[in-house]
């Protein structure tokens, strides 16, 4: 089950059963596309639960459902939109690196330390844009708005910071709009 993300059917119990050995077991487990690909069939028009705690799993946190999100994906109870909402909360707070990295690289801040500019402390700005996020998204309910819109030290939000000023602007310039 945690290595397909979901229950399994009858026949893929079966088939395993049948495979004999432990290492053949392994082996087709590492090799199985359930175990590979997040799937996203669904139940006609819809996610099936499973789905919805795998994705929203890997988008919070980079890692595979943990225990808490099985538990309501095998209850059904994930397509209560509170439901999801209080997972989403809960693992926004676990998740804050990996939505840090996804900032940083989305708006092109990730290369901010490499940057050469007379006065620009490349790695420093960087830095102060992964934690400005983190500060962003580590308040009692984490919300994704706050990292736009979040004021610290008389800057409102990632748009700007230093690093994504200078990601975006030309190498004599400070301005993020370019002519």
């Amino acid at each position: 089950k945690a290595a397909y993300r979901r229950p399994l059917t009858g026949e893929e119990q079966q088939a395993l059963l049948e495979l004999g050995t432990f290492k053949n077991l392994v082996t087709f487990l590492l090799q199985s596309p359930h175990f590979l690909y997040k799937t996203e069939i669904g139940n006609g028009d819809k996610m099936t639960s499973h789905e919805i705690a795998s994705s929203l799993a890997y988008l919070l946190t980079a890692f595979p459902p943990d225990a808490e999100l099985m538990r309501d994906a095998d209850a059904g109870s994930l397509s209560d939109s509170n439901v999801r909402m209080s997972h989403a909360q809960r693992l926004l707070s676990k998740g804050v690196d990996t939505l840090s990295d996804f900032f940083l690289e989305w708006l092109e801040m990730d290369t901010a330390a490499d940057i050469k500019k007379s006065g620009f402390n490349g790695p420093a700005a960087y830095l102060q844009s992964r934690q400005f996020i983190k500060d962003s998204l580590s308040g009692q309910t984490p919300n994704l708005n706050d990292v736009f819109s979040h004021n610290v030290d008389g800057r409102a939000g990632i748009l700007t910071q230093k690093a994504f000023i200078a990601a975006h602007s030309r190498e004599k310039s400070t301005a993020p709009v370019q002519v």
